[in-house]
């Protein structure tokens, strides 16, 4: 009975060093409405709380654009978002929100973070010096974040920026087109891309990634902020999610259709 007690204790003693809780840290936002009110961390997942906030009598909105990041100033290594936990990525609310996020884990030495809005957004959210302090300064709490996943679904993030590549077209009326960032995680890729069509109308559909060397196809499972089959005729970066892909895959070709039925390819590298 004796050791059956102590094991209970040591086995509550495990979660609640693994479940840490900081209520209204301190930081520096860059938008005034703007404020992180909690950060959750476990051995498998962070839980950022961003509240916007709008008065009474006054109108307003904001939106969280796919995919915001983390990023450790002590070493600068960033952590890409995993989910959106209660609201929609790039979804306008009208009314005070709070956006509820995950992110990876965080390394136990971690203690100071900025979270960004996606780098392609032209006024991103930026809130820094945001303070995670360690050697028992902040308050601890048994509870586990909302959702809990395998430690297997947050081992793996990495982010390509303007990747080696090589384009080839087919009779397009396009000027050209050019990958600017690849973000490879185990729950999605995502392929931001840039259009040049020097006032040619176009439209993108059929998005698909393929691994050269299996051949497995993988096709697009969401536009994140254009709309697919839609006409454009302006410059600009778009943005599409894919499932994720093979470990071993490192040279893909993006494929994807415009109005005149003609394609582009495009040949990527990504080493791991």
């Amino acid at each position: 009975m004796k050791q059956l007690i102590i094991m209970s204790v040591m086995c509550f003693m495990t979660i609640a060093a693994a479940a840490q809780t900081y209520d209204n840290p301190r930081q520096s936002s860059n938008y005034k409405k703007l404020k992180v009110t909690k950060v959750e961390r476990t051995a498998d997942a962070t839980i950022v709380y961003l509240k916007y906030t709008i008065p009474e009598g006054k109108t307003g909105w904001s939106r969280i654009a796919a995919y915001p990041s983390l990023t450790d100033e002590a070493t600068g290594k960033k952590y890409q978002a995993t989910d959106a936990l209660n609201f929609e990525w790039g979804k306008k609310y009208t009314k005070t929100a709070t956006y509820k996020i995950e992110f990876p884990p965080l390394p136990k030495n971690t203690s100071v973070v900025t979270f960004r809005e996606a780098a392609a957004e032209k006024n991103p959210f930026v809130v820094s010096n945001i303070a995670l302090p360690v050697g028992g300064q902040q308050k601890k709490t048994q509870s586990s974040p909302t959702k809990k996943k395998p430690a297997a679904s947050s081992e793996f993030s990495k982010t390509y920026n303007t990747p080696k590549q090589r384009t080839t077209a087919k009779g397009s009326d396009l000027g050209g087109m050019t990958v600017t960032k690849v973000i490879r995680t185990n729950e999605y890729t995502v392929v931001h891309f840039r259009v040049n069509c020097f006032n040619a109308i176009f439209r993108l559909s059929n998005l698909k990634l393929i691994d050269d060397d299996t051949e497995k196809v993988y096709t697009a499972t969401k536009a994140l902020n254009f709309e697919s089959g839609k006409k454009y005729s302006l410059d600009g970066t778009f943005k599409v999610q894919f499932p994720p892909l093979s470990r071993s895959a490192s040279t893909l070709r993006f494929v994807h259709d415009v109005i005149n039925s003609s394609g582009w390819t495009i040949i990527l590298q990504l080493p791991m």
